[in-house]
């Protein structure tokens, strides 16, 4: 078995309904209530693949989890559609593809990603 890869993150936030509103509209996530732990997860695609604490974001945080899109550009639009703001706008990092770093609407700083598919490069190549 491999090991070594982020399989669980969570996200701060104040307000689950807001956060679920937010996550669905841009990504799509499935967000589940957890009441007896007061706790949210999410699904971005087959698999649980984190969950939102209830609290307060600190802003400044040493760790972005990036979240690789199709398309970065539509992604933006719908982050700022949102609720949340664009911090770093979106620059390629050749030969591999692009991404930007936002604020979602509980100031936690995030990332975004789009494989060029250049040289082979692929999205599932950075799972």
């Amino acid at each position: 078995m491999n090991y070594n890869y982020v399989c669980h993150f969570d996200i701060t936030v104040p307000d689950f309904k807001k956060a679920k509103s937010f996550y669905e509209a841009v990504f799509g996530w499935e967000v589940n209530f957890v009441p007896d732990m007061d706790y949210a997860t999410f699904r971005a695609g087959d698999k649980p693949y984190g969950g939102f604490r209830k609290g307060k974001p600190h802003k400044g945080q040493s760790v972005i989890v990036y979240i690789a899109v199709s398309n970065i550009d539509e992604t933006i639009k719908k982050i700022t559609r949102a609720g949340g703001k664009l911090v770093q706008k979106k620059g390629e990092i050749y030969p591999i593809g692009w991404n930007c770093t936002f604020y979602d609407p509980f100031g936690n700083l995030m990332g975004l990603f789009e494989a060029s598919g250049k040289k082979g490069v692929k999205v599932t190549d950075f799972k």
